[in-house]
């Protein structure tokens, strides 16, 4: 069962929409040009990501 949409003056599916890409294409925009340097820049399962792309295979812990 599926509720119809409610109109509302202050939220959009566009306007949701540009909320999640705006921050996502910032965060891009800011890894190319070398922003984040540190571990502690990258949170939850992106420490074990990045560590095993970089071969290391370091635990959080280790930090």
């Amino acid at each position: 069962l599926k509720l119809p949409p409610s109109p509302s003056s202050k939220f959009s599916c566009l306007g949701i929409s540009l909320q999640i890409k705006f921050p996502l294409a910032n965060a891009c925009h800011k890894h190319q040009r070398g922003h984040y340097k540190t571990p502690l820049n990258y949170v939850g399962d992106q420490f074990y990501y990045m560590f095993c792309s970089l071969g290391k295979g370091a635990l959080l812990a280790s930090i």
